[in-house]
């Protein structure tokens, strides 16, 4: 009879903690993770803030594209979102990514970015706009 062990007052085998163990050790295992702080949290955090004044400025812009006269107040805050994007822009380039997610945060700011044909070519001025583009689709998996 194998010998049993015991964690709190219950008897237990040795083939139930191979069996238990696993589960175990991916709550332990989980509970580390959670606690690591991600090296691409100041990235992330910015990737969400980027997408959420490209959003606004999505909003406030894309009715417009027919010509029409936008008013007064809402070019002021388009100004504010375009000047703030900016900034965020130059924000985001000066960290280093080190993480996938943080380079993909990186590449989706890029491809948000950059102008396209009407038929989705990507319009570049230089291989350097080429190169950038055809990285970012890389990161994203994108064809």
């Amino acid at each position: 009879m194998p010998k049993s062990y015991t964690l709190d007052s219950t008897p237990t085998s040795r083939r139930s903690l191979f069996v238990a163990a696993p589960a175990a050790l991916m709550l332990i295992g989980g509970a580390v993770q959670a606690t690591v702080p991600n090296p691409d949290a100041a990235i992330l955090a910015l990737g969400e803030r980027i997408r959420a004044n490209r959003a606004e400025y999505d909003a406030r812009t894309l009715p417009y594209l027919d010509d029409s006269p936008e008013p007064s107040e809402n070019q002021a805050r388009v100004a504010v979102l375009v000047a703030e994007g900016h900034g965020m822009a130059e924000e985001l380039a000066a960290i280093r990514a080190v993480t996938l997610a943080g380079l993909r945060v990186k590449a989706t700011v890029l491809m948000a970015h950059l102008p396209f044909w009407a038929d989705g070519r990507p319009l570049w001025n230089n291989h350097d706009d080429l190169m950038g583009w055809s990285l970012a689709r890389d990161l994203l998996v994108e064809a």
